[in-house]
């Protein structure tokens, strides 16, 4: 997800998702062995956007046979045939991935990175804060942060315990459990700069090389941004359970 602020009030955001589907094996009652499926799952998956956010939509060829576009213009669905293969019993399958659009008064979680050089340190604060108006608290945070070349990676030191620094890929990578509603979460790191010593004691250090990009991933069991609702329904003539 991505958001930009209009003219201060309105968000902008983008969010890029994916729909993954799997089918649950089936257990013998008496001796208690999975049974194998004989055949191919077919079903219906069915997508309504009445608020029209879907940009843009690919399905994986691989599953999906057939679509229908649109076959309601009110609420824009579509509707969507596929086809899990034999034994590929409780593995997850990417069936679509999508790209939506939407305007929001606030985004769920906001994250600021603040640079600070100082003789031959430089810090970077990270500021991680969920919004007020959330409907549920943000589960499972990983906050992934890029390292430039600017500073030496290996002496680094955190200010919370747990953070890792990855040195083959330049990251910082720190995880939390729980971020409640309206919580606020900081992090902190200091770096020795790589400085650049043009000769008579004139070091020079490259602030604009220096940017630290921070990506943030978590879970809301409750929270939608979107009115993107997606359904499972049985393909004619095919019997099926849904979970």
């Amino acid at each position: 997800m991505s958001c930009k602020a209009q003219m201060g009030k309105v968000y902008e955001c983008n969010v890029v998702g994916t729909i993954n589907v799997a089918v649950q094996s089936v257990q013998d009652e008496e001796s208690g062995t999975l049974i194998e499926r004989e055949m191919d799952t077919p079903f219906l998956l069915n997508i309504t956007d009445s608020s029209h956010q879907i940009k843009s939509i690919e399905e994986n060829d691989d599953l999906v046979t057939d679509f229908t576009k649109d076959i309601n213009a009110q609420s824009n669905q579509r509707v969507h045939h596929v086809l899990i293969p034999q034994h590929q019993d409780d593995v997850f399958l990417n069936v679509a991935n999508y790209e939506t659009n939407m305007k929001l008064p606030s985004p769920p979680v906001r994250v600021q990175t603040k640079v600070q050089v100082a003789s031959k340190f430089c810090r970077v604060r990270i500021n991680i804060k969920a919004d007020k108006m959330n409907e549920s608290n943000l589960t499972d945070l990983s906050i992934l942060t890029a390292v430039p070349d600017a500073v030496n990676g290996d002496t680094v030191k955190m200010s919370r315990r747990g953070g890792i620094w990855d040195s083959l890929e330049r990251l910082l990578v720190w995880n939390a459990k729980e971020l409640k509603i309206g919580a606020k979460l900081g992090l902190q790191a200091r770096f020795e700069m790589i400085l650049k010593n043009y000769g008579d004691d004139n070091v020079v250090i490259d602030k604009s090389a220096i940017c630290f990009t921070a990506l943030l991933r978590c879970s809301s069991l409750q929270g939608q941004m979107s009115r993107l609702y997606i359904d499972l329904l049985e393909a004619d003539g095919d019997e099926s359970i849904f979970i």
